[in-house]
This record gives C-alpha cells, structure tokens and sequence, in this order.
C-alpha cells in the first residue's frame, strides 16, 4: 500500500511496499499532524485565557457599578431623611414664632423681626 496519491498512467511509480519514500512521506505527514494539533492547542488556551481576562474585568465593572448605585441610593436616602428633619425643625420654629408674634406688641420692631423670620422660615419649607 503506497501512502502517496499518483495517478499510475502518467507518472512512474514511486514507491512500493515498504519503500523509504512512503516511510518518508508517512513521517512528514504525522510531523505535521502532531504540529498542527499543538497549535491548536495553544490557539485554544489563548483564546480561553482572553475570555477569562474579559469576563473577571466585566465582572470587577458589574461590581463597581453596583456600589456606586449603592452609595448613590445611600445618599439619596439620607438627604430625604434630614430634608424631612429639616422641615419638622422648620414647622416647630414656626410654631413658636406665631406664639411670640401673638404675644408681642403691634408696633414694635420685635414684632417686625418676628415677621420677617417666619416669611424667611416659610420660603425654605
């Protein structure tokens, strides 16, 4: 059985059985066989390594992108909160304001002081 493919018609017959030339060509064909597989080999662990690379660095973005909404929330909370404790201040202030306006004289320029920090008071709420 010859390992190379020659038409018998044209050209001579290379080879028989056994002959150094299908030895030959049988070596070179498995050298390159093996040399193909190991660079697929090495083709396919470069490949597989980049897509760990990318996909732990999409996951450290993932991350970061969620504690900056975390920190975001966290923010947005806490303004709510003291914007809400602000206001309550606020009311109480005004609640005593309108007590000593009422119990202040008319013409007084206590009176206007008064006055002028409750209109204050009402345009932060």
């Amino acid at each position: 059985v010859s390992t190379l493919a020659f038409p018998r018609d044209n050209v001579t017959y290379l080879g028989t059985k056994g002959s150094n030339l299908n030895w030959f060509a049988s070596a070179v064909i498995s050298v390159v066989l093996v040399l193909m597989t190991c660079l697929y080999v090495v083709v396919t662990y470069r490949a597989f390594r980049i897509t760990v690379l990318l996909r732990s660095s999409l996951i450290k973005q993932i991350e970061a992108t969620r504690q900056a909404e975390r920190k975001s929330m966290n923010k947005t909370i806490a303004f709510a909160s003291t914007s809400h404790d602000v206001r309550t201040i606020l009311a109480a202030i005004l609640g005593l304001l309108d007590h000593c306006i009422s119990n202040v004289s008319h013409n007084s320029e206590l009176r206007s002081c008064l006055v002028d920090i409750k209109s204050f008071s009402l345009n932060l709420l």
